[in-house]
């Protein structure tokens, strides 16, 4: 008998994962276990991916600078690795 996948990211790690902005950057505390290649990625509110960049996440404070050509508005920020899938609404304000 299959069983489906979990697919995502468990509690805990989520929980230890937190996601805030600051100008122009992304800051990505990360409290977890977890060190490896991630994909950080922004979407308008159509949809529309709009900046995307590879990361390395640490444990500790991670940060994603934002190109100075993205208006202020929101967006949705999507962090997405081997072991993370967190999907987060976000503002940009500078």
């Amino acid at each position: 008998l299959l069983r489906p996948k979990k697919v995502g990211v468990s509690e805990q790690i989520q929980q230890n994962i937190s996601i805030s902005n600051l100008k122009d950057l992304i800051i990505i505390d990360n409290k977890s276990e977890i060190t490896e290649q991630a994909e950080f990625k922004l979407f308008d509110l159509k949809g529309k991916e709009i900046f995307r960049n590879s990361i390395f996440l640490t444990f500790e404070t991670n940060k994603v600078l934002i190109p100075k050509s993205i208006i202020n508005g929101s967006y949705f920020f999507h962090l997405i690795s081997k072991s993370i899938n967190i999907t987060q609404k976000i503002m940009i304000q500078r």
